[in-house]
């Protein structure tokens, strides 16, 4: 089942859900933000030292803990071929495609240069049994949740050591602009992060 939260807006106006991070990109009709919903998962600890993470609201992330982020976004215009690309960094990882994107189209792939991994999601839209195209209808507002796990080895295969700050997350939404027919493209970063890790000992020498 689609998993986007549709509101219709009932005034003139462009709202953009309540922000908790990240930037906010905008144009004349279309608002975006990726925003961090919970740096963590329970149970918490009494303090924030190696290893530990004391709270779903901080900026600090323990390894092997999922983060969870939304891309929000709100337009006056009618959305098609709707893209969201979402780049994380090598000691991030996304849990799995999510099922607002269209399958097989969506895809997830590695840079072995880099470690950064990249989603290419093809956004269902409001009524995907009936609508090939991705279609985001006018005057909507939508929330799309995004798991992501903090490493205890990169992608590169290198021990993510405590105190690391990854290179913040960043969505890009693209598509057609319907009202217009121009192409848009908005990018919003997340806000940065520490990785709370134990110390670890090469037992091998």
């Amino acid at each position: 089942m689609l998993i986007i939260r549709v509101v219709i807006l009932l005034i003139l106006g462009l709202y953009l859900l309540p922000a908790q991070a990240g930037t906010i990109a905008s144009d004349s009709s279309l608002s975006m933000e990726l925003v961090t919903v919970a740096t963590g998962t329970p149970t918490w600890d009494a303090d924030d030292g190696p290893g530990n993470d004391s709270s779903a609201s901080n900026a600090v992330l323990r390894t092997q803990d999922v983060i969870s982020y939304e891309v929000q976004f709100s337009t006056f215009a009618e959305l098609q071929d709707t893209l969201l690309t979402l780049v994380l960094p090598k000691e991030l990882e996304l849990e799995d495609i999510p099922p607002f994107c269209k399958l097989p189209a969506s895809t997830v792939s590695s840079d072995t240069a880099t470690g950064k991994q990249t989603l290419l999601c093809h956004i269902a839209g409001n009524n995907p049994a009936s609508d090939p195209d991705s279609t985001i209808k006018p005057a909507s507002v939508l929330s799309l949740p995004l798991a992501v796990r903090a490493l205890s080895r990169d992608r590169l295969g290198d021990p993510v050591s405590n105190g690391t700050v990854p290179t913040a997350p960043a969505a890009t939404l693209s598509g057609t602009n319907v009202n217009n027919g121009q192409a848009f493209s908005l990018t919003s970063t997340s806000d940065s992060l520490s990785i709370s890790a134990r110390p670890r000992f090469d037992l091998t020498k």
